[in-house]
């Protein structure tokens, strides 16, 4: 998401904004704020369509709500400027391409002119003045020079054109699979990310296991110290899952409160001691926001390992079962799901 407004536009909207979110259920966090800054901008007007619709029903907007309204028209308008970026690459490519072959053209031609005159040259040197037949080679080299030049110039404008849209592009795609609020993954790049394991052949993929991870109790952490200071309880478990595994685990943002931790070549014995490790160190972590300290931040998990030939709807089913069961128990704990 770009934003050109004005200090003074940007000014004035977010007076509206805040107005807007302090009437809704939802926290004030950076996906809701995006949410109704794009409403209250105008600057999207399918969101605003839809949410003026929700609201015409009477419902308010929670932090559900905005996530959903956040990925449909906020990351899948992002998915459209992508798409719009690749034209732009392939009419650039289109054009280096057509002005390759111009060259190519007066190439031949060029050559085919020297093929010429060195005939004439061999045969009629005796009636053609030799002047005139350097003064065409010179007009022929310096029309070719001519050619080259511009197709170099051209080149170079073009690389630095496709340099800016790789840089773009980049950006934009980094941007849709990103949470905004903690870095982590988001459940779109988790999905292309579990969607690409468990493409790769057994041998290149080897054992998988997900944990699904929940923040015990965080609707009483926000009722009694507020959204500001849950935020930061989301985003210091979000660190903590993040820094707790290897660096070819994915860990994202499942919503709300909720993480999953893909990890590629771990048995499901390696997937519980990460799950044990990530819960004690969420467990004896201290959260402080000025002079408040919360000291009682737990996770529950949920643990499985994949079944060759399942569905990732089944695969995060079943870890998500074995997370329920854990909460059941009394949080704080770890559930394996059942193998069979």
């Amino acid at each position: 998401m770009k934003y050109r407004d004005t200090k003074e536009t940007s000014g004035e909207t977010l007076r509206r904004v805040i107005a807007l979110m302090a009437k809704h259920a939802a926290a004030y966090h950076p996906v809701s704020y995006a949410v109704w800054y794009e409403y209250a901008s105008g600057r999207n007007a399918k969101l605003k369509q839809a949410v003026d619709a929700f609201l015409g029903s009477g419902a308010q907007l929670d932090d559900k709500s905005i996530q959903e309204f956040f990925d449909t028209y906020i990351v899948e308008r992002d998915e459209e400027a992508m798409r719009r970026l690749y034209a732009d690459f392939q009419r650039i490519v289109t054009e280096i391409s057509h002005s390759a072959h111009e060259t190519g053209v007066q190439a031949g031609r060029y050559g085919d002119s020297l093929a010429q005159i060195g005939h004439r040259l061999e045969e009629s040197v005796d009636r053609l003045p030799l002047e005139a037949i350097v003064e065409e080679l010179v007009a022929g080299t310096l029309q070719m020079h001519v050619w080259v030049t511009t197709l170099e110039k051209q080149l170079a404008e073009r690389r630095q054109e496709i340099e800016e849209l790789r840089v773009a592009i980049s950006e934009v795609q980094s941007e849709s699979h990103t949470d905004p609020m903690t870095g982590l993954a988001n459940r779109r790049g988790f999905d292309k990310a579990i969607n690409e394991l468990l493409a790769l052949e057994n041998s290149d993929r080897g054992e998988t296991c997900l944990l699904i991870a929940d923040v015990d109790h965080f609707k009483k952490i926000n009722d009694a110290y507020g959204h500001v200071f849950g935020d930061k309880v989301i985003c210091a478990v979000a660190q903590t899952l993040k820094s707790g595994v290897k660096g070819r685990d994915i860990v994202a943002r499942f919503g709300g409160e909720e993480f999953v931790v893909l990890l590629a070549k771990t048995p499901l014995a390696g997937a519980y001691t990460v799950a044990e490790q990530l819960r004690a160190t969420v467990e004896q972590s201290r959260i402080r926001r000025g002079e408040t300290t919360l000291d009682a931040v737990t996770i529950s998990i949920g643990v499985t390992a994949y079944r060759g030939g399942e569905s990732v709807t089944e695969f995060i089913h079943r870890a998500d079962l074995a997370l329920y069961t854990s909460k059941q128990n009394g949080r704080n704990r770890i559930t394996v799901a059942p193998e069979a």
